[in-house]
């Protein structure tokens, strides 16, 4: 038989995590490392882009910067977009509703 136990590493809660953890375990009558393991296991999903997009910056810093840089003008340039327009409003008089044309 191929039974193979992965490597165990040792987990220290911190002291706002752990009263929580304690808690669940005494609720759902689960060791808190049965718990720990069973939240990663749910977690993995969202741990692999991340690991992904860590992987990219480790090993491509400057398409990083690009990437970031384009993103921070876009923003820069909807702002700007949103200011003129702002400013267009504010320019405007106040004042009475134009008037309806009448068709004869």
């Amino acid at each position: 038989m191929g039974l193979t136990i992965e490597k165990r590493i040792m987990v220290t809660p911190s002291t706002k995590a752990a009263p929580y953890l304690l808690e669940l375990a005494r609720l759902t009558g689960k060791a808190p490392s049965r718990l720990i393991r069973e939240l990663l296991d749910e977690t993995m999903p969202n741990m692999a882009p991340v690991i992904e997009a860590l992987k990219v910056i480790k090993t491509r810093p400057d398409l990083v910067r690009g990437a970031l840089s384009e993103m921070v003008m876009s923003a820069e340039n909807s702002l700007k977009e949103v200011q003129l327009g702002l400013d267009l409003e504010m320019q405007k008089k106040p004042g009475r509703k134009p008037a309806k044309v009448r068709s004869r």
